[in-house]
């Protein structure tokens, strides 16, 4: 019997080692197929709120594929997880800039010195330094007050600037059909932090999920609600904004953005979206209205600005500052996320809100 349960007792041994041995060469494949970054942007849940990890330094590759050729892009955080410029500006400045909202404010793909946010600082004379940049994908409208409050920004005194994005590609989304996040073990937390093979699994997982869920390049509430929900919803969405406005009494000014899908400024950006298509007569399908779709998501961004505007919020529609012919080079290719050119574009905007002139680059 001794001998029957030694044996048992050696193959277990056996199996965990060898198991153990073949996810550390793949958690190794993984790490020089993406270049020794990132392949996505590692989150933690604080409260049950997406964020970037606190007081880390890292670089994410956001590669289609494995062993492309892509960006690297390098983020810093501080105590609470906010982007910074470096870890020089971990401590608070004492007359800063704050940024909230989702992956499109957070700047995808973008160095921190070319996102709207840094480029808003020095319009108004301030440092890279002095910006903080509380933001993650995933974070919707509620979450995102929830997050300003928990970082304590309610609290804070003598501010330059608060800002908040609106992301009109995925919040009213997010809004609408939220549910309760997924609560995380410790392991699994620490593993989404900090194994790249347990990140590009969530990756797949997630791609698979959004694939077989909902339509490429099309926001869910415009297929699956009614017009009068959708007002409703609207206004629901601005109700919550304008709550996030008025907990930001330390900043000087607030200033609320509203960035457009990539359909509501061109309807030819949705054909980029072919891809993602099962068939060509499905994509047809759906491309021939959008022309509709995109005026049903201008009626929503409207009613959004119009309501924040009444209730005596500094509200800025970015959509009006996007002529058509430009939408190729605001978007980037693959998604609604925001370029370069874009973040220049929208820093432009919140600064003419301000009565300034925005800067050129560092």
């Amino acid at each position: 019997m001794r001998g029957w349960l030694f044996a048992v007792l050696l193959h277990s041994i056996a199996l965990i080692t060898a198991t153990g041995l073949c996810l550390l060469v793949l958690e190794w494949g993984t790490r020089v197929a993406y270049g020794f970054a990132m392949p996505a942007l590692p989150l933690r849940l604080a409260s049950g709120i997406p964020r970037l990890p606190a007081n880390v330094a890292f670089e994410a590759s956001f590669l289609q594929a494995p062993f492309e050729r892509g960006s690297r892009t390098s983020y810093v955080t501080d105590h609470g997880g906010a982007r910074i410029a470096n870890t020089r500006a971990a401590r608070p400045s004492a007359r800063g800039l704050l940024v909230m909202g989702d992956s499109q404010a957070l700047g995808y793909q973008i160095r921190f010195d070319q996102t709207f946010a840094a480029r808003v600082a020095r319009g108004l004379s301030l440092r890279d330094l002095d910006v903080r940049i509380l933001a993650a994908p995933g974070v919707d409208l509620e979450t995102s007050l929830a997050a300003s409050r928990e970082y304590g920004a309610d609290k804070l005194r003598g501010q330059r600037l608060a800002i908040v994005v609106v992301n009109l590609g995925n919040d009213l989304d997010e809004l609408y059909f939220s549910t309760n996040v997924e609560a995380r073990s410790a392991a699994r937390e620490w593993l989404m932090q900090h194994s790249y093979l347990a990140m590009l699994a969530e990756m797949i997982n997630h791609r698979s999920f959004v694939q077989a869920s909902v339509v490429p390049g099309v926001p869910k509430v415009l297929y699956a609600l009614l017009p009068h929900e959708r007002v409703f919803l609207a206004s629901e969405a601005a109700a919550i904004v304008e709550d996030h406005t008025k907990s930001l009494h330390g900043f000087e000014d607030v200033v609320v953005v509203t960035i457009p899908t990539d359909l509501q400024v061109a309807a030819t950006e949705f054909d980029k979206y072919e891809r993602y298509f099962r068939s060509a007569a499905d994509f047809a399908q759906w491309r021939s209205k959008a022309h509709v779709m995109a005026a049903q998501m201008n009626a929503m961004d409207d009613y959004m600005v119009h309501t924040l505007r009444s209730a005596g919020v500094r509200a800025v529609s970015f959509r009006d500052a996007l002529p058509a012919e430009r939408a190729a080079k605001v978007f980037e290719r693959t998604s609604h996320h925001l370029t370069e050119y874009g973040h220049e574009l929208l820093a432009t905007s919140v600064l003419q809100a301000l009565s300034l002139e925005c800067p050129g680059g560092a």
